[in-house]
């Protein structure tokens, strides 16, 4: 598989939720929801606001996301609504794989870890596969697989490597997803090498 751009892995079905960052903030939340995907009407090339307003507004509230308006600019909204929007956009349009991140030590916000929790089930509940970069807040600010996430990830190079000199990385997932994991690193030859361990655990 090759991916050359964002457009290469949308049209696999794969989604990334980064922070608010994704996000244009003089935009409205249905323009953002529909961002690169926009609907227009047959024939005229208009687009069609009123399928994207009524979509968007089941999208939210499948996840159970309440704004105070759907036309405000998305930068009127506070921190936790923000990744809310990004959180629906991702789940949205997704078929196949969701990316998501925990951005602080503190794990995502209260709103933020509502949304992404919502997410993550209604996600399972299509078959999407949903995968969080968890680096920042580790497994213990932020339980990925035990809040119903597939698999978690970390840059070990950061708090277990000191951000020195060694190169490290760690991957978990949940039971049903474990033994692809497990195969997968087996076929490429992934493994830690012993003096890149002695530089972790020293």
């Amino acid at each position: 598989v090759q991916l050359h751009g964002i457009r290469d892995a949308q049209a696999m079905g794969l989604e990334a939720v980064h922070q608010d960052l994704a996000l244009a903030p003089q935009l409205s939340v249905v323009d953002n929801m529909f961002l690169g995907h926009e609907l227009a009407s047959r024939g005229l090339g208009i687009m069609s606001r009123r399928e994207m307003t009524e979509r968007a507004a089941h999208a939210l509230a499948e996840l159970s996301i309440n704004l105070p308006s759907l036309t405000v600019a998305v930068r009127e909204l506070s921190g936790g609504q923000r990744q809310a929007v990004a959180v629906a956009r991702a789940v949205m349009w997704a078929t196949t794989a969701i990316l998501l991140r925990a951005r602080s030590l503190n794990g995502l916000l209260l709103g933020e870890e509502t949304a992404a929790n919502l997410g993550v089930n209604v996600a399972r509940e299509r078959g999407i596969v949903t995968l969080l970069d968890n680096t920042w807040a580790t497994p213990l600010c932020f339980p990925g697989i035990e809040r119903g996430v597939d698999m978690t990830m970390i840059a070990a190079t950061k708090y277990v490597g000191g951000h020195a000199d060694v190169m490290l990385g760690a991957v978990s997932a949940n039971e049903a997803k474990f033994g692809k994991l497990q195969r997968t690193s087996w076929d490429l030859g992934q493994f830690v090498s012993p003096d890149d361990c002695y530089l972790a655990l020293r």
